[in-house]
């Protein structure tokens, strides 16, 4: 018999849930930066992420928040190779589900010719609160139709 800790119910609502993805892939465009009404960065994106010889290339949505936004923003552009970890998200439009990556981590990595020459930046520190951390609660703020 499983047994289930208070914190473990606490955190999720379910023992064992979790929703933590990660994507890689080439931004398709350069990003789009606003700011809420509230005055917080947002910046969002999407990624090609290749699916296999002879298939095509699956599009994530991406959102970022705050100092996040503000640094993809200023790092990144049309065609930059980019992982993605975050929190898959959905939203129902015109009676379609659609699902959205709300970023907690993007990490722009360079490509060189030659491995040896591959570069990565904009690489957090998991242990510290630097710029490309959102906070822990960002408010969801689906894309437009």
């Amino acid at each position: 018999m499983t047994q289930t800790t208070a914190a473990q119910t606490k955190t999720s609502g379910h023992p064992m849930s979790r929703n933590e993805v990660l994507f890689s892939g080439n931004l398709g465009k350069d990003p789009e930066m606003s700011y809420t009404s509230g005055g917080k960065a947002l910046t969002k994106f999407s990624i090609a992420v290749y699916q296999g010889k002879g298939k095509d290339d699956m599009w994530m949505n991406i959102t970022c928040w705050e100092e996040l936004a503000e640094a993809v923003n200023d790092s990144a552009k049309k065609g930059t190779f980019v992982e993605v970890k975050g929190r898959l998200t959905q939203r129902k439009y015109e009676g379609k589900y659609y699902y959205d990556v709300v970023a907690d981590s993007v990490e722009v990595i360079l490509r060189g010719k030659t491995p040896g020459e591959a570069k990565q930046v904009a690489k957090p520190d998991p242990f510290s609160n630097d710029l490309f951390k959102r906070p822990s609660s960002p408010p969801i703020f689906p894309f437009g139709g």
